[in-house]
């Protein structure tokens, strides 16, 4: 479970070496899972806290990262105990609460191969992502980037930090992502209201050789009779089938990332648009 709550007294403290460990969760097919702080977000800017509540709500503050590990040593970072999850032909699910995370709030949950990160990067963690925040560039499945206006899923390839994806909102020089509508997501919306948890599922479905075939998205939620869907099977960049190096990448092992961030530039994520039909004028990073 992936809970956003702004407002406490935590939200805005930087983390210290011995606080690095918030906890554990037991994970449906994997069994219990420990949650590893990131110290840095990225070169220079240190990192906020992760809580774990009732052992299974993950809690990111403002500012902060943390990933999925068999185990966890206060300040001390070790590739090979990340968890390196298998993801081709099963659905990662769970539920998720945005509903104090307004524009310009970056909810993120994604899919990395940390496991094959083999530079401790500018982050002294190992991290790597599809924009290099910590100077080493990766795949990366972005299973969730949103608040409680907006929705992203995207899939990139090292390198390709455009990539490709589903979702609602974004844009300001272009239009993001229009599957969806702010009638169908969003606070009061008639089938994900934001004010209220959700679930998500991601499925990896597979071919007969076990090949990836499409990234398949589902939010649902209780009391609501309209599930928002959407189905990733097309990517590729200039000559290269991406999604057939993502399956590559995938088959290897991913390692579950959550982070909360708050930005007054994310209208990629959140804008108007051209067309006027994404949800937010402008974003609001104090409100995180």
């Amino acid at each position: 479970k992936f809970l956003r709550k702004s407002g406490t007294t935590v939200s805005r403290t930087t983390i210290k070496p011995d606080q690095t460990c918030p906890g554990s969760v037991q994970v449906g097919g994997q069994g219990r899972m420990s949650l590893v702080s990131a110290q840095w977000m990225s070169e220079g800017k240190a990192a906020g806290l992760v809580d774990v509540l009732e052992d299974s709500w993950v809690i990111p503050h403002l500012g902060s990262r943390a990933y999925f590990a068999s185990r966890c040593t206060a300040g001390r970072y070790d590739r090979g105990e990340y968890a390196a999850v298998q993801v081709l032909g099963k659905t990662v699910s769970y539920t998720t609460d945005m509903a104090t995370a307004g524009c310009g709030c970056s909810a993120k949950i994604s899919l990395v191969p940390l496991r094959k990160s083999n530079w401790r990067s500018k982050c002294t963690d190992y991290f790597c992502d599809s924009s290099s925040i910590c100077g080493t560039s990766c795949a990366e499945v972005v299973v969730q980037q949103a608040n409680s206006y907006a929705w992203s899923t995207m899939l990139h390839i090292s390198n390709d930090k455009r990539g490709t994806g589903a979702g609602y909102g974004g844009g300001s020089s272009s239009n993001g992502l229009r599957n969806w509508t702010d009638a169908e997501y969003g606070p009061g919306a008639a089938c994900i209201d934001t004010t209220r948890p959700f679930q998500v599922q991601a499925s990896f479905p597979t071919d007969s050789d076990g090949r990836l075939q499409a990234v398949e998205l589902k939010l649902s939620q209780t009391g609501q009779s309209c599930p928002l869907t959407s189905r990733i099977d097309k990517y590729t960049l200039g000559d290269t089938d991406a999604l057939a190096e993502l399956s590559e990448v995938l088959g290897e092992g991913v390692t579950p990332v959550v982070s909360y961030s708050g930005s007054k530039d994310l209208l990629g994520l959140d804008g108007t648009g051209l067309d006027g039909r994404g949800p937010c004028v402008r974003d609001v990073p104090e409100t995180c």
